[in-house]
């Protein structure tokens, strides 16, 4: 396990306590730009079904946050 990977899970592992599911705590990581390499490692991992869901809920946060950047910053 890489230290990258570590850290990653240690962040996961946070959000579960927080009361962040499974899927949601991936799919902030993924937002955080962490490797796709590290982001497989950690879905293997966690072992979390659904993985194209996880991508799917990402891809639509991202949508959501460029789209509020853009409302917020006037571009």
């Amino acid at each position: 396990m890489k230290k990258n990977q570590f850290e990653m899970l240690m962040i996961y592992s946070g959000m579960l306590q927080d009361g962040v599911s499974s899927e949601g705590a991936i799919a902030f990581i993924m937002l955080m730009g962490e490797t796709p390499t590290d982001i497989a490692w950690l879905i293997k991992k966690v072992g979390a079904t659904k993985k194209s869901e996880l991508y799917k809920d990402a891809d639509r946060k991202l949508q959501a946050k460029n789209a509020l950047n853009n409302v917020l910053l006037g571009t």
